[in-house]
């Protein structure tokens, strides 16, 4: 993980594992800010700076105090940056204080392991893990579970800046399947009485000429054909289908 995003599980607490009610959130991952000690003394010890923004308010008559708002941030020597992440893809200019080195953990999987959730920061500033997990445990859509997430996350952002602020809000909800891929039921094939017979498009059509009942009735019509192509003098020629008669 590199940044403040934040990867969730959501754990079954029951015995058996089979149910989403009741799922206990676990961080995968730790939000890399400058409120977290660790962070705090790596950038310190740089040379670095860690403190809220300082605004100037005047106050009365008296002239203008800085007043210190907002979350802390990491400021370079100049004071003229400061971000609310100490570790970054990018952000060059705050090297070394702000570092790409990400943390990697690992985990296995079990099938107590129901839900797993990413959010951005925007999501996370004003929705908790286990709130989440428990918003993810009420749909059997995934879909449906982070759009509510992240609806709930810009409704609250709204509500506390008038609708004028809100911070970038992205939200990914899966659920984890345990179940052996070689035990899955494929869909049942539908049944020979239940299917239709198509023609098959690459199969040359038999033409009119090739049909029994054409081929009865000009054998019917043939000598009528012969008779009367001999009255008028005429070559004969054989009917569609049938062999070339020799005639004596």
């Amino acid at each position: 993980n590199v940044g403040d995003s934040r990867a969730v599980l959501g754990r079954c607490s029951s015995r058996e594992g089979e149910s989403h009610a009741g799922l206990r959130a676990v961080d995968l991952s730790s939000d890399q800010r400058p409120m977290r000690e660790d962070e705090r003394t790596r950038i310190v010890q740089q040379g670095g700076l860690v403190h809220q923004s300082a605004i100037p308010m005047r106050q009365g008559f008296g002239p203008p105090v800085l007043v210190r708002v907002g979350p802390e941030r990491v400021w370079d020597k100049t004071g003229r940056c400061g971000l609310c992440v100490t570790r970054s893809l990018g952000d060059l200019s705050m090297h070394p204080f702000v570092i790409a080195q990400p943390e990697v953990s690992e985990r296995t999987l079990c099938p107590k392991d129901k839900v797993l959730i990413l959010g951005s920061d925007g999501v996370w500033d004003r929705i908790n893990s286990q709130e989440a997990v428990d918003i993810a445990a009420k749909h059997t859509d995934p879909n449906a579970a982070a759009r509510e997430i992240a609806s709930i996350a810009r409704q609250r952002w709204h509500a506390e800046t008038q609708g004028q602020l809100s911070d970038d809000i992205t939200a990914v909800v899966m659920h984890l399947d345990h179940t052996d891929p070689a035990m899955r039921t494929s869909p049942p094939r539908p049944s020979s009485k239940n299917r239709t017979l198509l023609p098959n498009p690459t199969l040359p059509r038999p033409s009119l000429a090739d049909t029994a009942p054409v081929k009865a009735r000009a054998r019917r019509l043939e000598p009528l054909r012969s008779t009367r192509a001999e009255r008028l003098g005429l070559l004969h020629l054989p009917a569609a289908g049938l062999p070339t008669r020799r005639r004596g």
